[in-house]
């Protein structure tokens, strides 16, 4: 992760960026994901950093492990999805167990999309357990994808609570065969446009197998139909593969290395000459293949495993048909390791190098047990020389030391930031002792002089438009720091012009700057007191409802001021959202009495007083037909920003009951008022006589309904006859529409607006005024318009 130093100009409102130089990272632990109770043998693997549901929330896959053999705990094969919820905390969002009573030990776990449909899947390998004749033939690979609706579901909806894959295959057909897919890559190995699972077998033989599948059914049907492409490579123990463009490279637990090649020319796969003991203790689940130096060139990162004494990484690079091993590093000055196993790559710490990132085993009991995750860090330069390395402990003692492997280790971004995080499990040893076991941990950089955004959550109880913004502070935020020392921490948020205006204080102050592209303005300020973690409570452009489409999303950074104003840090963006949790207070002064038009129609009308809440937007009237209705079922007779509405649907000799209550901008519902009741009775001939007769005053009334989609009525009087003109305003003071121009007679008239402009587009939901020119009488309204 790449710092800003800023340049700050002072007499400008715009203020500028360029990126500052990198300072030591720091890594932290920032999440756990524990192990549901019923999986006493922990997570079996882990993959994570994909959003196959498409919903922008970064999604974690994890499977179970049995290492315990308790049934109906981990003997049962489950699986399981994880999102960050709206507190920025991971939570289980899907999950299911297998038809299964029994498994084994280490599944191997992929992402794929094997049929090419768009539809992302997590191919999971069950690990067989014949369990004496119980299990003769279970499924070795299953496949889950996702609906592509939208969903956290994967797979195909049992209505129990538990889902069945949309693919899965036993490999052989034969029953009581002992056959252990250990781990597996997806790759186009052949070239033809699909991939292919290309799996090492730790238990059963041939021990290097390819399979490919001509379609995922997305009704799970069984139609697919699955081809064992190659098996070959021998019958010895084999711990561990990679795939190195179109050759399979398979490590043995003797530390022989045998190559596996597609040829096109022969449309087959060609069995190279194994190199022996090229890998001094094998591996185990620890081989990847990167371009170390990004020359194009591919190698192979490899730690030795039965290496107890050495524990050495070794870089292998291709030299014709063989490999050539260089040892880069070890791991000899950490003796509470006793092996590296697991292994994955990636970016951790943002300098554009890769790391290889190691578990490690240790069977020792406190203190020595640890639980390490230790990393080979490229730097830069010659990759055969190990001083263009660095090596470290990552972390360790997720869990009371003891003995342990943390052997499920997975490199893959799953925040905001651009650099990778590491997760890891593993298990707990001896088997059937000890505290729980390791749960899956996240460890993320910690940048040296630049904030760390670290959550952003929605205040309670309040109106909404604020939340909590949490952040690590700057490295250099101590006494005694060899650098600036930071003065101060400010919070800015980025301008979204379709969403909401700046805040006042920010127009008065014109604090605006431009970074990573885009416009933010400052909405908090803080003195740095020389802690390690900040929070501060800011404004956000706008909360989110519940089940609208539009944009909720506030974006922040934090900068990490020195005393220099030319000289601050920037955080890395990080987004969250509010949410206006109190809902409006219940109407009070609800009365009914009843009425009559000039057509002799009866009607009831309810008035009641004005909200005080600052963010009402309507009320809504609700009617029943007798004592104690239900307002949740009950008839709607209509939305009304003012504090009273006509209902003109009943008729005489009959009693109705109301309730009235009133909604926030947000969507919230508040209480409902107490309820009123009204006998609606007949009205004398002389109030019809006075009611029929023309008016003897200008008047414009209220639009009903109001709130209105997609039509409304405007009711005018006119005492005399007279030019009438009613046309319809934006807030902007531009005609939207006329909707009368022309002499009148005097009388009562009403007039429907069907929300479209003069132009008959219909145009966009929001405030519009209305205004009646009659003569010399003038008067306008405002009427809102909701979709």
């Amino acid at each position: 992760m790449k710092k800003g130093l800023t340049i700050l100009s002072l007499v400008v409102a715009l203020l500028l960026v360029v990126y500052p130089m990198y300072a030591q990272s720091r890594f932290d632990r920032s999440a756990t994901i524990p192990a549901p109770e019923l999986d006493t043998g922990g997570f079996g693997n882990v993959v994570a950093g994909v959003d196959l549901d498409g919903d922008g929330r970064t999604e974690i896959y994890a499977v179970n492990n049995d290492w315990k053999d308790e049934l109906g705990k981990d003997l049962v094969p489950r699986i399981y999805k994880y999102e960050k919820n709206d507190q920025g905390q991971w939570e289980q969002v899907w999950g299911t167990r297998l038809p299964l009573n029994f498994q084994n030990t280490w599944p191997p776990l992929a992402v794929a999309d094997l049929d090419k449909d768009g539809k992302g899947e997590i191919v999971w390998g069950p690990v067989n357990n014949l369990a004496g004749g119980q299990q003769p033939n279970p499924p070795r690979i299953v496949v889950f994808e996702t609906p592509g609706d939208g969903s956290d579901i994967m797979g195909i909806d049992n209505g129990d609570g538990t889902f069945s894959p949309n693919a899965q295959w036993t490999i052989v057909d034969q029953d009581n065969v002992e056959l252990r897919p250990f781990r597996w890559f997806i790759v186009d190995i052949d070239n033809d446009g699909a991939d292919e699972i290309v799996t090492i077998i730790r238990r059963g033989s041939p021990v290097v197998q390819v399979y490919s599948v001509d379609n995922i059914p997305d009704n799970g049907d069984g139609s697919e139909t699955w081809t064992v492409e190659f098996a070959g490579g021998g019958d010895a123990r084999h711990w561990d593969l990679t795939v190195l463009d179109s050759t399979i490279y398979a490590i043995a637990q003797s530390g022989d290395v045998t190559p596996i090649t597609w040829v096109a020319s022969g449309d087959s796969f060609r069995v190279g000459a194994t190199q022996t003991e090229l890998i001094p203790g094998g591996s185990w689940k620890s081989a990847v293949t990167v371009d170390l130096d990004k020359d194009g060139t591919k190698e192979i990162l490899v730690a030795g495993w039965l290496d107890d004494a050495e524990k050495r990484v070794w870089l292998l690079q291709q030299d014709a048909d063989t490999l050539k091993a260089t040892e880069i590093a070890n791991f000899s000055d950490h003796p509470e390791i006793r092996r590296l196993n697991g292994g994955a790559a990636g970016d951790i710490d943002g300098d554009g190098w890769t790391d290889y990132v190691i578990g490690t085993r240790d069977f020792d009991t406190p203190p020595n047990g640890t639980n390490a995750v230790v990393v080979v860090s490229y730097q830069g330069g010659d990759i055969t020389d190990p001083g263009s390395y660095k090596t470290f402990v990552l972390d360790r003692n997720v869990i009371a030391p003891q003995g342990s492997q943390a052997d499920v280790v997975f490199v893959g971004n799953v925040d905001d930031d651009p650099e990778d995080e590491v997760l890891f499990a593993g298990e707990t040893r001896p088997f059937a002792s000890g505290p729980p076991v390791l749960p899956i941990s996240i460890v993320d950089m910690i940048p040296g002089n630049q904030p760390k955004i670290t959550a952003i959550s929605d205040v309670p109880n309040d109106q909404g438009r604020q939340v909590r913004v949490e952040w690590l502070g700057s490295e250099d935020d101590v006494a005694g720091s060899t650098g600036e020392l930071i003065t101060e921490y400010s919070v800015w948020r980025k301008i979204d012009p379709n969403l909401a205006t700046k805040v006042t204080q920010i127009q008065e102050t014109k604090k605006i700057m431009t970074i990573f592209g885009a416009e933010f303005e400052q909405v908090g300020v803080t003195k740095a007191v020389q802690n390690s973690e900040y929070a501060l409570i800011v404004p956000t452009l706008v909360d989110k409802v519940e089940g609208s489409e539009l944009p909720f999303l506030s974006t922040f950074i934090v900068i990490a001021h020195t005393s220099d104003p030319l000289k601050h840090f920037d955080s890395f963006p990080k987004s969250g959202f509010s949410v206006d949790n109190l809902i409006p207070t219940a109407p009070t002064n609800v009365i009914a009495s009843e009425g009559e038009t000039a057509e002799g129609v009866p009607f009831v009308q309810l008035t009641w007083d004005e909200s005080p809440d600052p963010d009402f937007d309507y009320f809504q009237v609700l009617r029943g037909t007798e004592s104690g209705f239900d307002p949740e079922t009950a008839e709607v007779v209509g939305n009304t920003v003012d504090p009273q509405i006509i209902d003109d649907n009943v008729q005489v000799g009959a009693t109705f009951f109301y309730r009235v209550v009133a909604f926030d901008f947000n969507g919230n519902r508040g209480e409902f008022s107490d309820e009123v009741s009204l006998l609606v009775t007949a009205i004398d001939n002389g109030k019809k006589e006075e009611a029929a007769s023309i008016p003897k005053e200008f008047a414009l009334y209220q639009n009903y309904p109001n709130p209105f989609n997609p039509t409304t009525q405007i009711k005018y009087d006119l005492p005399k006859d007279t030019h009438v003109k009613i046309t319809i305003y934006n807030l902007m003071g531009q005609v939207v529409k006329t909707l009368v121009d022309e002499d009148q007679p005097a009388g009562s008239h009403t007039i429907r607006w069907d929300a479209t402009n003069d132009f008959g587009q219909r145009v966009a939901s929001g405030i519009y005024l209305y205004v009646l020119k009659a003569g010399d009488f003038v008067q306008s309204k405002r009427m809102t318009l909701l979709k």
